[in-house]
């Protein structure tokens, strides 16, 4: 918890227990995976102001049934913990940001200025978009991000059919085309989702860097090598002895690990979130406040059995009382 700057995070009601009783305006997604109620089952209902969840709909495809009917039976868990229709925007996976951006910022500017964004289903390209509205929001006093884990992940294909790489929107930075990049920072997933091609062609002269989670503990630990090894395959100027380890949950190891290995964001560097959602935050947040470019391969297809149950919750304070935690 303790890194260069006290930056408060741990099991979501040890942290609540020790804050201020607050009123909360919760921001959040319907999804297939149990754990996109997990934070509404742990929340005080005292201290639920208002609510904001966007039931995220996939792509048509011959598989899009079993899927649709997780969304739904999530849909009705979240209801009879309080949620109301009139608090769900429906959006498409792949739709256009403004289409969440827009109800987000209403939501934002109508509310007490304590925000807490679930980060526990919300795909990457969802998530990092709605932080860096927040955080500009004028409005803001306090802002906790939250994650659920759940209770295991399938051991099939996790999601498949990824787009061609590129920034994450409004993760771009303004001289990309001509931008020399001579670091790229990789977080370490699962599944590598053509990240291989993005190293081996507009950054192929890009010294690499990964950020590999622990302890990720068995069959993680399995799945984490096996992404290192596909990206070794196709990049092999990666010296796997130099990978830094960061705690799969500390937000704030992860950002200042990316501090060090960018000279304070002052190397032209790119990062990749493709581990543990954690220390994707890590990389939204030091991207926000460096102007740095993030890259992805947005998968269009997610097993619908892609995790299931719902654990611990963790709680990550990013503001408090205006001020910003997550700076240099």
């Amino acid at each position: 918890m303790l890194g260069e700057k006290f930056r408060p995070w741990g099991e979501f009601s040890w942290l609540f227990s020790k804050s201020d009783p607050l009123e909360w305006n919760i921001v959040g997604c319907i999804s297939f995976e149990d754990r996109c109620f997990g934070i509404l089952q742990k929340f005080p209902t005292n201290q639920i102001c208002r609510r904001l969840f966007f039931n995220i709909n996939p792509p048509h495809s011959d598989f899009i049934i079993p899927q649709v009917n997780k969304i739904q039976a999530n849909y009705s868990m979240l209801k009879a913990l309080g949620l109301r229709d009139s608090e769900i925007i429906n959006v498409n996976l792949l739709e256009n940001v403004d289409s969440f951006l827009r109800p987000l910022n209403s939501f934002l500017n109508e509310s007490n200025g304590n925000i807490v964004l679930d980060i526990s289903s919300l795909p990457k390209r969802f998530f990092f978009p709605m932080l860096k509205i927040i955080l500009k929001n004028d409005n803001l006093n306090n802002l906790i991000v939250t994650y659920t884990k759940p209770k295991k992940y399938t051991s099939e294909e996790l999601s498949w059919d990824p787009s061609d790489w590129s920034h994450i929107p409004t993760f771009m930075s303004t001289d990309y085309r001509n931008e020399k990049i001579s670091l790229a920072i990789v977080s370490v997933g699962f599944v590598p989702l053509g990240l291989p091609n993005l190293l081996t062609g507009k950054y192929s002269d890009a010294e690499v860097k990964l950020l590999f989670p622990h302890p990720p503990g068995a069959p993680h630990y399995q799945r984490n090598w096996e992404f290192v090894r596909r990206i070794y395959q196709s990049y092999p100027r990666i010296s796997i002895n130099e990978m830094q380890r960061v705690h799969a949950l500390d937000t704030s190891d992860a950002f200042n690990k990316l501090s060090d290995l960018t000279n304070n964001g002052s190397y032209k560097s790119i990062l990749a979130p493709y581990g543990p959602k954690p220390n994707s935050l890590a990389m939204a947040l030091f991207a926000i406040e460096h102007g740095v470019a993030v890259v992805y391969t947005q998968p269009r297809f997610y097993s619908q059995n892609y995790c299931t149950g719902v654990k611990e919750s963790y709680a990550y304070w990013i503001v408090n009382s205006k001020n910003k935690l997550y700076t240099v």
